[in-house]
């Protein structure tokens, strides 16, 4: 046919682009599927060799029998069909949980190894969305190799020395993360209803994400939209739902709001934001925040010098010293924040409130805040990733031309990682350097194939074996208290008790402890309970006495109510 062009069985395609019988087809410019074919493509390669190249790394390295693994246990506890709320005590909304649900049904005895792999995924992608994100809204100053290198120097900011464990902030922080890109991508209206969906699942991991909603829809001028807001309810409506028709509804109330310390956590953060901007010398951080010094010059290349001099002094004094002198990034992200609410500062005062990046800006330390209310971590350390990223953008390409922006980012990348691995090697989240973790729990932890310690929790852990064999003596389960929760991700059997961690910050509400205390008398006469002596906490510095400390209330309870029966080095039996 003239004009036309055969391309298969009976197809033919007009010069003007249509087949024929079928009209026009739109067509997707060469080159603008190169662009999202190569973006994809970069992004899958960054996440998948930053998650196997850290979780191969450092994956390994380091476990205390505390906090690491509750949330696997609560897991268990799903996956075995019970209730949340209902049938055992979990003092925070339970997606989090639910979310780490199959490592525990398929990981077996390498559980700890497979979760741990899981978080460093959440980083890295997380990293990478906040790169993408911010780089696009900032005008697309950096070229891919430059995403990629800001992604790695994120993703190391973020991780810092935060223990590699599935936690619930980590979890609302990349459920949040995914939300924020959607929301401020260039999407269709139903992918920007799916963003603030997902926003909303980010307080069901932990409340404290709750303000970021109405926050975010105010700050991305999307409060007029119904529909949006019901898209971040819904979440929250479901929740609800579920505990009424569970029967759980007071139990959750009860136990959602039992911390009695959260009104002066909610207090105390809420004053954090002015600790952000007061923590320290305030006047030079703000001002080395505002990438253009506020234009005072009226001559943008050389006020961006200068404010790029000044964040880099304070980088230097605050951020990249103690990095790689081996010290915690928790403090210095508060200078992060602060240099932050600079930049944000300069964007209000030049009247540009409706600029994307600064709107991108303020989304970042409102995620900040809600994940530094809490009891244990005030801080903003886990978002200080997003924080370098910005500062990077709003710096790096008002100072260089593109090339020059590669080499100083590679030279920062190379510095960083370099830091990194010093740093997560040295200070272990309550263990010992990595050289002196030369103890496998293989055999020894159930989940704790591949993982290795120091020889104090080492002997912990072997002499809980022992104990478990003689409360194996008798005919009836048994329990342990108070410490080490994440025993019962892969324990043989049950957890008889409605509580995993029994420790007075997860049982604050007397109505909680006389719960547990009462579900112990009530089991007396078929319950063998085992009891620590000393305190898993300080394990990598020694062996600290549990005594009758304030702290283990529950273990109080049993020895001053239940006959001791046995012992080994390290615990007590009794019935």
């Amino acid at each position: 046919m003239p004009g036309s062009t055969q391309v298969g069985p009976g197809a033919l395609i007009s010069v003007d682009g249509g087949i024929a019988g079928l009209g026009p087809v739109p067509m997707l410019p060469a080159k603008q599927f190169h662009v999202i074919g190569l973006k994809t493509l970069a992004g899958i390669l960054f996440v998948g060799l930053a998650t196997l190249a850290a979780h191969w790394s450092f994956s390994w390295i380091g476990y205390n029998p505390t906090d690491d693994g509750f949330t696997l246990a609560y897991s268990r506890r799903l996956l075995d069909g019970q209730i949340p709320h209902l049938d055992f005590i979990i003092i925070r909304p339970f997606l989090s949980p639910v979310l780490h649900m199959p490592f525990v049904w398929v990981a077996g005895d390498s559980l700890y190894w497979w979760s741990r792999a899981f978080v460093w995924f959440q980083w890295a992608s997380m990293a990478w969305l906040w790169t993408m994100t911010i780089n696009r809204l900032a005008g697309r100053p950096f070229r891919m190799i430059d995403c990629a290198l800001l992604a790695l120097i994120g993703m190391a900011f973020s991780a810092n020395t935060w223990a590699v464990m599935a936690w619930h902030t980590i979890d609302g922080l990349w459920l949040a993360t995914i939300g924020v890109a959607l929301i401020c991508g260039r999407t269709r209206r139903r992918l920007r209803f799916l963003g603030y969906l997902l926003l909303g699942t980010a307080y069901l991991c932990k409340q404290s994400f709750f303000p970021a909603v109405p926050l975010i829809l105010l700050i991305h001028r999307d409060w007029r939209d119904l529909r949006l807001w019901l898209g971040a309810a819904i979440p929250g409506i479901a929740y609800v739902i579920y505990l009424a028709l569970t029967g759980a509804l007071w139990d959750a109330y009860i136990q959602l709001t039992a911390i009695s310390s959260m009104a002066d956590v909610l207090d105390s953060n809420a004053r954090g934001l002015t600790v952000y901007v007061f923590f320290g010398y305030l006047a030079f951080r703000l001002i080395a925040g505002a990438p253009a010094i506020v234009g005072l010059t009226h001559n943008p290349r050389l006020s961006a010098r200068l404010g790029a001099g000044l964040v880099a002094v304070v980088a230097i004094l605050d951020i990249v010293t103690p990095a790689f002198t081996l010290r915690s990034l928790y403090a210095t992200s508060y200078t992060l924040a602060s240099l932050l609410l600079g930049g944000a500062l300069y964007f209000v005062l030049e009247a540009r409130r409706g600029n994307p990046f600064l709107q991108l800006i303020l989304m970042i330390l409102v995620l900040a805040w809600s994940a530094t209310i809490s009891v244990g971590a005030k801080s903003p350390a886990l978002m200080a990733g997003p924080m370098v990223i910005a500062l990077l953008a709003g710096i790096l390409p008002a100072v260089f031309r593109p090339r020059w922006r590669t080499v100083v980012l590679l030279i920062l990348a190379g510095l960083t990682a370099a830091g990194f691995r010093s740093l997560r090697h040295e200070v272990v989240y309550m263990e010992q350097p990595a050289a002196r973790l030369t103890f496998a729990l293989d055999g020894v932890f159930p989940g704790g194939r591949g993982i290795k310690t120091n020889p104090n929790t080492y002997a912990f852990l072997a002499d809980l074996q022992k104990a478990v064999a003689l409360a194996s003596g008798y005919p009836d389960p048994y329990a342990i208290l108070p410490d080490i929760p994440g025993y019962w991700a892969r324990a043989a059997q049950r957890n008889p008790l409605p509580i995993d961690w029994a420790k007075n910050t997860e049982l604050s509400d007397l109505r909680l402890l006389r719960r547990v205390t009462d579900a112990l008398d009530a089991q007396r006469s078929h319950l063998t309970m085992i009891v620590q002596k000393v305190q898993a906490f300080p394990l990598p510095q020694g062996f600290k006495n549990l005594g009758s400390s304030d702290k283990f209330a529950v273990a109080r309870h049993v020895r001053q109510n239940f006959k001791k029966c046995g012992e080994t080095t390290y615990f007590e039996l009794y019935r």
